[in-house]
């Protein structure tokens, strides 16, 4: 087995040469000698020291596992201790760590090298080693360059509009695109980011590349609405567990040359990385504030709206129903009819005008959250609804009472206000609207 020896040690390099002597054994005195000795004795095993002068051991791993000669296994081995050093070492690519004055350090060595059979094929490069040595180094460069610019990013995760906006300006940046087009995927709609003022004809060339329905739902967002005769461009689908999630098209006035497209991909890897990274959180966020049964939100957000609107001093009124006799539905019809009422209310409740705030309170109750002065007349027109519909077997009525937040103390008040007005509803009958007084 050919094994190379990277050391500025003279002892160590003698102390390892004596050990490996039934291998062909070549040495180098620091990391930009060992760089230049990989190339040329082409070994199956790098043995490297951590600390050298110039070139230190990570270096040397990470700009050889950047090359086509990455495959070749590479251990470190030094004196240090240090947690960190050690997972430094593993992030650039070596095979083993191990400390050389550690009790089974050498013994630790001896066993992997036994564990391991010589590279038969060796793919050196054409290059002379100079120019491999940059290209290294460069891709190095660019790599790191482009994870900082992106991960620049993550701090704004929360607010994905944002992110997509920043991803589309850099990318733009970068590669001098004329055109372009962001699609994130969620479960049935899409989210279109564009500055092609007519973009079906993109549509359909992006779509010819993915599994997804191209009928979804979209919400459209022009970023800067512009006209280009574009000659070429590139698509990158984005995953997330093998499921498509999104994509990007981009396109110029000319053509995009093969280093560009290289780059295109390894940019979009990290743009990969990051939309993943706020599509789950914005799944997250979503089980976080919304109930799950009904699809509205759930306590905990409506108490965040609620104090919102009280720290900005917005009058509002807010309403409490509850189902009238849900008990007797439960024990009557079983639990499951009970869940498909609560599910069909809150999905009428969803469908009623987008500028009110919904949640469920609890239990059977529905907190309905507005600035509206018609909200009576919405809720009255949602009873009446209800009252006429099955679900399943069985029909409810409810029951609600509404209070506006003029002269209350807290919003706390609101809500109590608002609960003594469907305590009087359920007093005087159910199925109807009280507004407190």
């Amino acid at each position: 087995m050919k094994i190379l020896i990277v050391d500025d040690s003279e002892f160590w390099r003698k102390i390892l040469g004596d050990i490996f002597k039934d291998h062909e054994v070549e040495f180098a005195g620091d990391g930009l000698e060992g760089y230049f000795k990989i190339h040329e004795f082409c070994p199956d095993l790098v043995i490297s020291d951590l600390v050298m002068p110039g070139l230190n051991g990570y270096l040397l791993c990470r700009i050889v596992k950047n090359t086509e000669l990455k495959d070749i296994p590479f251990v470190i081995m030094t004196a240090s201790s240090d947690s960190i050093d050690k997972f430094w070492g593993k992030y650039a690519g070596a095979s083993e760590y191990i400390q050389k004055d550690s009790e089974d350090g050498i013994k630790r060595l001896k066993d992997y090298v036994a564990s391991l059979r010589p590279i038969h094929e060796c793919k050196r490069s054409k290059d002379d080693f100079k120019s491999s040595f940059e290209r290294a180094l460069n891709g190095l460069l660019v790599k790191s360059t482009i994870e900082n610019e992106i991960r620049k990013f993550f701090i704004h995760i929360d607010d994905m509009n944002y992110v997509v906006r920043k991803i589309f300006d850099f990318v733009k940046s970068m590669f001098e695109i004329d055109d372009g087009m962001i699609l994130i995927f969620k479960s049935d709609s899409m989210d279109v980011y564009t500055n092609f003022e007519n973009f079906e004809d993109k549509m359909k060339r992006i779509f010819e590349n993915l599994k997804t329905p191209s009928n979804l739902e979209r919400r459209i967002t022009y970023l800067d609405k512009k006209i280009y005769d574009s000659i070429d461009d590139m698509i990158w689908v984005f995953h997330q567990d093998r499921k498509e999630n999104g994509a990007i098209f981009v396109a110029r006035k000319r053509e995009f040359s093969n280093s560009e497209k290289e780059m295109f991909s390894n940019v979009m890897i990290e743009v990969e990385n990051l939309l993943n990274v706020g599509l789950t959180f914005e799944v997250y966020r979503q089980y976080s504030f919304t109930d799950k049964l009904t699809g509205l939100n759930n306590l905990r957000a409506l108490n965040d709206y609620l104090d919102e609107l009280w720290k900005n001093r917005e009058e509002f009124f807010f309403c409490m129903i509850d189902i009238d006799n849900f008990k007797r539905v439960n024990d009557t019809y079983g639990h499951e009819t009970g869940n498909n009422v609560l599910s069909g209310i809150g999905n009428m409740i969803k469908h009623l005008p987008s500028d009110l705030f919904s949640a469920r309170y609890g239990g059977e109750e529905i907190a309905i959250v507005s600035k509206r002065k018609d909200l009576v007349e919405i809720v009255e027109s949602l009873r009446s609804r209800i009252e006429s519909t099955h679900f399943g077997p069985v029909k409810v009525t409810i029951s609600a009472g509404i209070a506006l937040s003029s002269g209350a103390n807290s919003y706390t008040e609101v809500i109590e206000m608002a609960d003594a007005a469907l305590y009087r509803a359920k007093h005087e009958g159910k199925n109807r609207v009280v507004v407190a007084k």
